[in-house]
């Protein structure tokens, strides 16, 4: 619930403990106005009840909206660290890593892959995927680029991403008639990946390092599919780079 809507309620709960309060007080007041001893002492009585009902609402309101606060302007709430994530993600500079690999369609459907993230662990996970089906998959490429702002970084996601894509073609039904299976990776991350630009497998493998480089709280964002190939016969023309693994 969020700070403000509490705050509504609180008001709204104030309120009506203060009504409750003025008439509970108007009665009190008449009661030690009475000429009965025992009226007025038990009017005096109802008088330090009131009070101390009233004074303990007001500090358990007080404590609990002072604490509500707290957590969410400087401490670890859970809303906080997602603002305090979304910022530290919109202010710091995103380097763009794309990687690409074809794995033939005779080899079966290949493995699901998470078509998005924005966590480390998922990323790696990813990484460990794509390794271990390396006796099967064929490099096509890996862009980087440097750091830049998260705008630019998203714009360019998408035009590197798009130049794999517009390169290979999607039928409708798909799914274990095509020749293969290209699989695209695009990651936004803290960094500088712009000496990535592979031209074979083993340089595919070292353009991994910079991502077992993020730090587990980092700001990421990565997209993952799998995109069908369609004649086997043309992959190396759509993929001039296609270098076999041993």
């Amino acid at each position: 619930m969020r700070l403000r809507t509490l705050l509504l309620v609180g008001c709204l709960a104030t309120f009506g403990a203060g009504c409750s309060f003025v008439s509970s007080a108007a009665e009190v007041n008449q009661g030690m106005q009475s000429e009965d001893a025992d009226e007025r002492e038990l009017a005096m009585l109802e008088g330090r009840l009131l009070l101390t009902l009233g004074g303990g609402t007001v500090g358990v309101l007080l404590l609990f909206f002072g604490i509500r606060w707290y957590m969410e302007s400087l401490g670890t709430s859970a809303e906080r660290t997602t603002e305090l994530a979304a910022e530290r993600a919109a202010g710091s500079p995103l380097g763009v890593l794309t990687l690409a690999v074809v794995i033939p369609a005779s080899d079966g459907d290949p493995p699901p892959l998470p078509r998005v993230g924005a966590h480390v662990d998922q990323l790696l996970d990813l990484v460990g995927t794509l390794r271990g089906m390396r006796a099967r998959w064929r490099f096509v490429g890996a862009r980087g680029t440097p750091a830049m702002n998260a705008l630019d970084s998203e714009a360019e996601a998408t035009r590197l991403s798009g130049v794999y894509r517009s390169r290979v073609s999607a039928p409708p039904d798909y799914r274990g008639v095509n020749d293969g299976w290209l699989a695209l990776v695009t990651v936004r991350a803290p960094g500088d990946f712009s000496g990535v630009m592979p031209s074979d497998a083993e340089g595919f493998e070292a353009s991994l390092a910079p991502l077992f480089e993020l730090r587990s709280n980092d700001s990421l964002a990565f997209t993952a599919e799998w995109i069908p190939v369609g004649v086997a016969a043309s992959l190396p023309e759509r993929f001039p780079a296609l270098v076999p693994v041993a």
